[in-house]
């Protein structure tokens, strides 16, 4: 399966382009950039339905529910058709990747 990725700068209640996921089984999620909020990884189902997913930083294995700081960070996407992140209240730039495959 080719690599599919999103990359770009989100601001607050903005979401990242879909990345498919075809049958991926994990997402690497990086963050850059200089900010102060949260953002929440998606995964959307063949209906369009977009459920909160759990991340990992890649330097522990404690789950997170949102990511509140720069880093590497897997998610387990199989079964989603597409993987997003959703922005909340963001204060600055942060630069998100999401690579899927």
């Amino acid at each position: 399966m080719q690599s599919q990725n999103f990359s770009g700068v989100l601001a607050t209640g903005q979401t990242s382009g879909q990345v498919k996921c075809d049958a991926a089984a994990l997402a690497l999620i990086t963050v850059t950039g200089s900010w102060t909020g949260a953002l929440t990884l998606q995964g959307v189902d063949s209906q369009g339905n977009a459920y909160s997913i759990f991340v990992t930083p890649t330097t522990s294995s404690a789950l997170a529910a949102t990511i509140t700081a720069n880093g590497a960070f897997t998610a387990n996407v199989r079964g989603f058709s597409y993987v997003q992140v959703l922005a909340g209240t963001i204060t600055g730039s942060p630069l998100v990747t999401v690579t899927v495959g």
